[in-house]
C-alpha cells in the first residue's frame, strides 16, 4: 500500500511539473481532450441540423408532406404533388424519332421456320 502511496503521489509530482512547463498532464490527456473537443462539434453540428430541419418543416405548406428524408431539387418534383419521382436521374429509356439516315437501312427479312 505504501509503494502504491508513493507511486501515485511521483505521478502526481510529474503531472504538475509537466502542467507548469506548458505539456498536458499526462500522455493520454491529449487524447481525451481532442475527443472531447471533437464530440462537443459533433453536438453543436447536430443541434444546427436539428434547428434546420425543424425550420423546413415550419416552412412547408399544409399541404405538403413530412419527411426525414434530405431536401432534393425541385426540378425531381411533379408541380401537383411534392413526392420525388422514383427513378431520379435514372429516368425510363424513350427513343428518339427515327433520323433521316434510316432510309439507307433495309429491314431484316424474317426466315421462315421449317418443322
Amino acid at each position: 500500500m505504501q509503494q502504491e502511496k508513493e507511486e501515485k503521489e511521483n505521478l502526481l509530482e510529474q503531472a504538475v511539473q509537466r502542467m507548469e512547463s506548458g505539456f498536458a498532464p499526462t500522455d493520454g490527456a491529449d487524447a481525451e481532450w481532442e475527443k472531447k473537443v471533437r464530440d462537443q462539434a459533433r453536438r453543436e453540428n447536430d443541434r444546427i441540423e436539428r434547428i434546420q430541419r425543424k425550420q423546413l418543416e415550419q416552412s412547408l405548406p399544409p399541404n405538403g408532406v413530412k419527411t426525414t428524408a434530405l431536401p432534393r431539387p425541385n426540378s425531381y418534383m411533379p408541380p401537383d404533388i411534392q413526392i420525388p419521382k422514383p427513378y431520379g436521374s435514372f429516368q425510363p429509356f424513350k427513343p428518339s424519332e427515327p433520323g433521316a439516315n434510316m432510309r439507307h437501312i433495309k429491314n431484316p427479312k424474317p426466315m421462315e421456320i421449317e418443322y
